[in-house]
């Protein structure tokens, strides 16, 4: 399962949904401070990567 935007991703980390791996823009951003915050909570691995592969993974659906 992929989930992109930031309040979806926001929920699903919040929930008990086990997630591998979590795609970050290297653009670092304070929106981006919960997430990184509750991924870090629960060991989750961030991968920083360019807007390109957001793009990619996403589809090129909006992921904010």
């Amino acid at each position: 399962m992929i989930v992109y935007g930031k309040n979806s991703v926001i929920e699903t980390l919040k929930s008990d949904t086990n997630i591998e791996k979590l795609y970050i823009s290297k653009t670092d951003n304070e929106r981006l401070y919960a997430i990184k915050n509750l991924a870090k909570e629960k060991n989750i691995f961030i991968s920083y990567v360019d807007k390109k592969v957001l793009d990619r993974v996403s589809e090129n659906k909006p992921h904010q």
